[in-house]
């Protein structure tokens, strides 16, 4: 009985799942700090936006103050990593970290919460309990002895080797796609074209006004439109395709990164002398950086040049499960699972609250945006009469708009495709989360209006007034 009681007492307890505790508790705090933090670079980008594309001293103190409390709690992630299994802290991590950006987008009034949010967080929450109880007891300590035995099997060699191949895949594929002028990474907003029709300022954006089809051209949309779908389905399929192959990178990025960790991790605990001085130490930080420099890349790319209403869940999702399956197969943590069929299951069960923390607001936001512009096009298009088309036609006569390569430079100079240090220095999970707070009403917007076609932005510049003079009426020979 005295047996049974010392087993069962707290501190007994606490001394054998300590290290599932820290990590476990440093994984949540890492996933809700770069929630937060990501939610205030939101926040600062958004008054930056509102003050002319200029930081205010408020939004200059939030940037700053995110990008140092992100990269704080992005290395405090990888103090999970040290006391458990990589499966475990990946999942608590990414289940902690999306619930966490839904709650501060409303605190910072980036977006409303919605029924999904809430129904996402607590289907989440209930698949990190479900996962971290079917995980089973913690492992043996990894020590440099115990990583290299397991690294060196020819299944971790084979798995390390399919990942880095994929890797390689994706790359190339991106970088010929980019040599050919093809990938969805360069292609920018639809050229402005020059159709004559004084732009119609709607909503404090320059629209063009739709000239009434005739018959003969109405005729022609009609043999156009199977051309225009197949061409269509051609650009879905290639844009699918750019995003699947960013989304490699950053999982196979991600997936390598937290075995490095492991080893120089590994090689700590024998003292910071002894780890200096060991080539494992070395080796494995050398790797953990060229992958976070490899995740980081992709994953600015993929939110500044993809779609991000596609790329956020793609990632995540792959992100989980690479990483997940990685620490299953690399680091032999399949050996301490209690429960598969538990474990799958909990795993699909996070999968799906992700998926609905992500895209809830997103849909919300398209339908939002869709009934409205439908109902404002209802009422320009019963207020438009012969005179007002009259009327700028002879306005238009004498207005061009603008479209050299640098003002077109300068107009998507907020969507470069390349990648500063600076953006380097700040978190993946926080780039992400920031670019998705930023583009879910831009990008929803952009795609309901797509078929309404092209459009002109706001920084197109007028390069000549409009002559007034052609308003006038003619004068009159008799004069004389």
């Amino acid at each position: 009985m005295e047996l049974h009681s010392v087993i069962t007492s707290p501190a007994t307890i606490l001394a054998t799942y300590k290290d599932v505790l820290i990590c476990v508790v440093a994984s949540a705090l890492a996933g809700v700090g770069v929630g937060f933090f990501g939610c205030l670079l939101s926040s600062a980008d958004k008054q930056r936006q509102l003050n002319g594309g200029k930081h205010t001293e408020r939004s200059r103190i939030r940037f700053i103050l995110g990008a140092i409390g992100s990269t704080i709690f992005g290395v405090l992630s990888l103090v999970g990593l040290a006391y458990g299994p990589v499966a475990l802290v990946v999942v608590v991590r990414a289940g902690a970290t999306l619930p966490a950006n839904a709650l501060f987008s409303q605190v910072f009034h980036l977006r409303p919460l919605t029924s999904s949010d809430a129904l996402g967080t607590l289907v989440t929450l209930s698949g990190v309990v479900c996962f971290t109880l079917f995980q089973g007891d913690p492992g043996p300590e990894v020590t440099v002895s115990v990583f290299m035995d397991v690294v060196a099997r020819p299944v971790s060699i084979a798995w390390n080797t399919v990942l880095v191949v994929a890797t390689l895949a994706a790359v190339l594929y991106m970088m010929k796609e980019r040599i050919q002028k093809r990938s969805c990474l360069l292609r920018r907003s639809r050229r402005l074209n020059s159709s004559g029709l004084w732009p119609n300022f709607h909503h404090g954006r320059f629209w063009r006004k739709k000239a009434q089809p005739q018959e003969g051209e109405r005729e022609e949309r009609e043999e156009e439109k199977p051309m225009e779908a197949t061409d269509t389905r051609r650009m879905c399929n290639q844009d699918l395709k750019e995003v699947l192959a960013v989304c490699i990178v950053t999982s196979c990025s991600s997936a390598e990164m937290d075995v490095a960790a492991k080893g120089w991790a590994a090689a700590l605990k024998l003292g910071p002398a002894a780890a200096l001085e060991s080539a494992l130490f070395w080796i494995s930080v050398v790797v953990n950086v060229i992958f976070l420099v490899g995740m980081r890349v992709g994953t600015i790319i993929g939110c500044h040049r993809c779609d991000v209403l596609l790329f956020i869940p793609i990632s995540t999702v792959l992100n989980i499960f690479v990483s997940v399956a990685t620490g299953l197969v690399v680091l032999e943590e399949w050996q301490q699972v209690d429960s598969w069929t538990g474990l799958a299951s909990s795993s699909l069960t996070v999968l799906g609250g992700i998926i609905m923390l992500v895209t809830g607001p997103a849909e919300a936001e398209a339908s939002r945006v869709e009934s409205s512009e439908e109902e404002s096009e209802t009422v320009e298009e019963e207020s438009t009469s012969e005179e007002e088309a009259e009327c700028g036609a002879v306005l238009c006569g004498a207005v061009e708009v603008d479209t050299d390569e640098e003002g077109q430079q300068r107009v998507f100079a907020g969507r470069s495709g390349t990648v500063s240090v600076s953006e380097l220095l700040v978190t993946t999970k926080m780039h992400a989360l920031a670019n998705m707070n930023l583009n879910h009403s831009r990008a929803a917007w952009s795609k309901t209006q797509r078929a309404h076609g092209p459009l002109i932005r706001e920084s197109a510049r007028w390069s000549s007034a409009p002559n007034l003079q052609n308003l006038l009426p003619p004068e009159s020979s008799s004069t004389d």
